[in-house]
């Protein structure tokens, strides 16, 4: 009985957990939209013009990348955990740990190429990055 109640509350948590702050995320999204919508009939009452409001409320937008270097950097990270599960391939004598290695250092290559592939399509589109 013991048992199934540690497991119970195990679950619970897991899918509960999550659900809580999501619910909690939507709250706050909609509370913020509420606050932003009375700020905004608070002046449409005190007779600002659509375009003073408008200003008031614009949101930057976000920067852009000069460079476009993730595929690269991820690929490198991964060539650096597929050395290290080599290494301790080797330390431990286990040979079933380089099949993941091997793997790794496949997608990290993978990424490697897929990143000088597309730098070169922008390159001939005229958008250098470097």
């Amino acid at each position: 009985m013991e048992d199934n109640v540690v497991g119970m509350i195990a679950l619970l948590l897991i899918f509960g957990g999550p659900a809580v702050v999501g619910i909690i995320a939507i709250l706050m999204h909609f509370a913020n939209r509420r606050k932003m919508y009375e700020a905004m009939t608070k002046m449409i009452e005190l007779g600002k013009k659509p375009e003073e409001i408008k200003q008031l409320f614009e949101i930057e937008p976000a920067k852009k990348k000069k460079h476009d270097y993730g595929m690269l950097s991820s690929g490198i990270i991964i060539i650096g955990i597929a050395a290290g599960l080599a290494l301790i391939a080797v330390i431990m004598t286990e040979i079933s740990i380089l099949a993941p290695a091997a793997f790794l250092l496949c997608l990290a290559f993978a990424l490697i190429i897929a990143y000088y592939i597309t730098r070169n399509k922008r390159n001939k589109n005229g958008n250098r990055t470097e």
